[in-house]
């Protein structure tokens, strides 16, 4: 089975809430409901210890990192909804307004590329941040143990030229000055 089993075109975020929550496994993304691949070992360890470093920085901070499965409902005043769900996003002042759901656009999101659909994050959902403006996103690979990060330019309403980053770097966030992580420790 991969990543999108089937496509339905232009469904709504709506249609995709009313789906029995005990079908496991569906996401909605760019107006597709799509039925996932489970993850691996590797990728899960990985976002793991993204996720324990960032629970160090965000400590004392009044940002907050969160894990898949957990839905962000991307929208502007113009622009249409799309729903996805990132590996790992961090939202700074606002706490998700309800349970399941965090309604706007996160300071930065992290997604480790998946083995079954890397299509998926190298190009589907690269569009779909640029679309929406969302300041800053990794792009963490596996199979090549690097991390590429995206910086989010207000006046062109592009992504810069990602900034490459390789096994025994530090990867340094645009968003967050002092954020720095050893990609060593996050490819153990």
């Amino acid at each position: 089975m991969g990543e999108a089993l089937k496509r339905q075109n232009q469904n709504t975020y709506k249609q995709f809430l009313a789906i029995p929550k005990d079908l496991e496994g569906t996401k909605y993304m760019d107006s597709e409901i799509i039925l996932q691949a489970m993850t691996n070992l590797n990728n899960q360890s990985i976002v793991l210890n993204i996720v324990r470093e960032f629970t160090d920085y965000f400590k004392c901070k009044k940002c907050n990192p969160f894990i898949a499965p957990f839905d962000i409902v991307l929208g502007k005043e113009k622009e249409e909804i799309k729903g996805i769900q990132p590996d790992i996003f961090i939202v700074c002042g606002e706490k998700p307004s309800n349970q399941n759901e965090f309604m706007g656009i996160p300071t930065l999101i992290i997604e480790v590329t998946s083995p079954s659909n890397p299509r998926n994050d190298i190009v589907t959902k690269l569009k779909l941040y640029k679309m929406f403006g969302v300041n800053e996103y990794w792009r963490v690979s596996p199979k090549n143990k690097s991390a590429e990060v995206f910086e989010f330019d207000e006046l062109t309403r592009k992504y810069k030229e990602p900034i490459l980053y390789l096994r025994n770097d530090i990867v340094n966030s645009n968003a967050f000055n002092d954020l720095s992580i050893e990609l060593k420790k996050i490819f153990k």
